[in-house]
């Protein structure tokens, strides 16, 4: 599929108007339509994909639940035959980081959008900055999502009585 101009735009609200949208020949566009960033369980997914209604399936982990919800959401993606790109919408390290991993593991991945913009709390919480080389991300190779965190900048954000926990110990 060749990549240029992408926009989010919601055609519209889905009550009872996605049956209409799907069958209304916005088939006939020369643009995929791209849907799901806000859908947060796999029955709001099969709803969309059942009624032909996305070229592009836009799951969030976070919102979904986590890597094992999203997994099942890019797997029903997969039984439609329709590619996904993962949502990330807080931006955070521990968020790209979730779906990073999962579009590792997922044959019908497309795409994961990256946030431009600085995450001032998220970023400076790493040991070292995580950014895409040569138009790639490279998946983080430590233990869990593979980030490492800057412990004493990560314990300036803690609650304070979790912070005082933390002292007793």
């Amino acid at each position: 599929m060749p990549m240029g101009f992408t926009a989010s735009i919601r055609p519209c609200g889905w009550g009872g108007a996605l049956r209409r949208w799907a069958s209304a020949g916005w088939r006939t566009l020369d643009l995929p339509v791209a849907v799901g960033e806000t859908d947060c369980t796999r029955w709001q997914v099969h709803a969309r994909l059942a009624q032909g209604a996305a070229d592009i399936l836009l799951p969030d982990v976070c919102r979904a639940g986590g890597i094992t919800e999203g997994r099942r959401l890019a797997t029903i993606a997969s039984l439609y035959n329709v590619r996904w790109a993962a949502h990330v919408s807080m931006g955070s390290p521990v968020h790209l980081a979730a779906a990073a991993q999962l579009a590792a593991a997922s044959p019908h991945f497309l795409m994961l959008e990256y946030p431009t913009a600085p995450n001032p709390i998220g970023d400076g919480l790493l040991t070292a900055p995580w950014r895409p080389v040569a138009g790639r991300l490279p998946l983080p190779e430590g233990p869990g999502l593979g980030l490492t965190f800057a412990t004493e900048r990560l314990r300036a954000h803690l609650w304070p009585a979790l912070a005082e926990g933390e002292k007793e110990r």
